[in-house]
């Protein structure tokens, strides 16, 4: 074996040994090289795998909660809408009554304005919600009170009229949105869109 340094007498000539150095040297670059490029490669076959994985996993999630019961948890009925006056005091208020009925089929104590979403526009302009330090008004249960798991209770909702043109209501019944419009002197809510 030489070793880089050595003289090498090649048909008469003296020659140092740097080529078999150099081979070698390039031959373990290489192979370094190629070390790295088969753990990268690897490296880049285990991610691939990983996120096959993981799109697996979110597909089957997304089945799986599709096969779920689509029960609603909580409900709203419409019962009545009335447009009238509350009076508290020296001060009348112009308000709108929307009658419902709330039934709570979640596992916790809920309440009403939490979990529905119910609207009321006059003239395109979203009425403000009012809420009264009485407990209940017209034997309804106010929207901000808590309601029992499993009980179902008359709930009303409140809001401050504009002025005296028709109200449209916009309500969440847990199974979809419904629509309905009070006209003055109308107390049974004139009809669902």
């Amino acid at each position: 074996v030489f070793l880089p340094g050595d003289r090498l007498t090649v048909f008469g000539n003296y020659k140092e040994i740097k080529s078999v150095f150099r081979a070698n040297e390039r031959f373990l670059r290489k192979r370094r090289k190629n070390i790295g490029f088969c753990l990268m490669k690897r490296m880049i076959q285990e991610v691939n795998i990983l996120r096959r994985c993981i799109l697996l996993f979110c597909v089957l999630a997304m089945v799986f909660s599709g096969c779920s019961n689509n029960k609603p948890i909580n409900t709203l009925k419409y019962i009545d809408g009335e447009i009238g006056t509350y009076v508290m005091g020296n001060i009348n208020t112009e308000v709108v009554y929307i009658y419902t009925e709330y039934k709570n089929q979640s596992g916790v104590p809920a309440v009403p304005a939490d979990f529905m979403d119910v609207k009321a526009y006059q003239n395109d302009t979203e009425l403000e919600q009012l809420f009264f330090q009485k407990e209940r008004i017209n034997d309804y249960v106010q929207c901000n009170k808590v309601v029992l798991i499993g009980e179902t209770v008359p709930v009303v909702w409140i809001f401050q009229r504009i002025d005296d043109s028709p109200v449209l209501i916009e309500m969440d019944t847990g199974k979809g949105t419904e629509k309905y419009t009070l006209r003055q002197g109308n107390s049974d809510g004139a009809g669902q869109e």
